[in-house]
């Protein structure tokens, strides 16, 4: 007499493995350090790419090769309010910096379709912003990443002072002079 096996430990160990290898795509190479969070100012993680579909991504937005091995781009919240942020690991801090200086230097062009560039410092960092496509986009060097994200701009302070860790009355408002506030620390420290 044959005995049938059931297929629901089988089920659960594939379960358990696509949701391991998941976890390991988001989080990149470096210490399990996830570069994206699970939620930007209360709406959740959509969709994330990674590798060569996160590379496609910027080089049809930017028209050429500009990303480096490691990108993630990653959208948030429903299509009226979305978000996106776009994340670039560099092989060092100083190239990353390099890039920022690039890149703010390249949003000021006739043609790119960005406006009211701004740049801050908060938490240590030299924050950069534009308006454009109806968003506002922060932009930023931390450690060996490239960040930008763009969101609405009722909400886009309280995403970036999340992302940054710092409150967010420490980033000025959009469009504000730029006399900065002091200098902010991330929050906890």
């Amino acid at each position: 007499m044959r005995r049938r096996l059931s297929r629901a430990p089988v089920a659960l160990a594939a379960a358990l493995v696509t949701a391991a290898l998941s976890s390991a795509a988001c989080a990149g190479s470096d210490a399990g350090e996830a570069p994206v969070p699970e939620e930007i100012h209360g709406f959740p993680l959509a969709e994330v790419k990674t590798g060569e579909d996160a590379a496609a991504v910027l080089e049809r937005m930017h028209g050429k090769q500009v990303a480096p091995e490691q990108n993630w781009v990653a959208t948030y919240g429903p299509e009226e309010m979305s978000t996106t942020l776009y994340v670039s690991r560099y092989e060092s801090a100083e190239t990353a910096t390099s890039e920022l200086a690039r890149m703010a230097a390249g949003v000021d062009g006739e043609g790119t379709g960005f406006g009211h560039h701004a740049q801050f410092k908060v938490a240590g960092l030299a924050v950069h912003s534009v308006f454009g496509r109806g968003q506002i986009h922060y932009f930023y060097a931390k450690d060996r990443d490239l960040v930008w994200l763009g969101m609405v701009p009722m909400l886009a302070r309280v995403g970036v002072a999340q992302l940054l860790n710092v409150p967010p009355d420490s980033i000025p408002p959009f469009g504000a002079p730029a006399t900065a506030p002091a200098e902010a620390t991330p929050s906890g420290s």
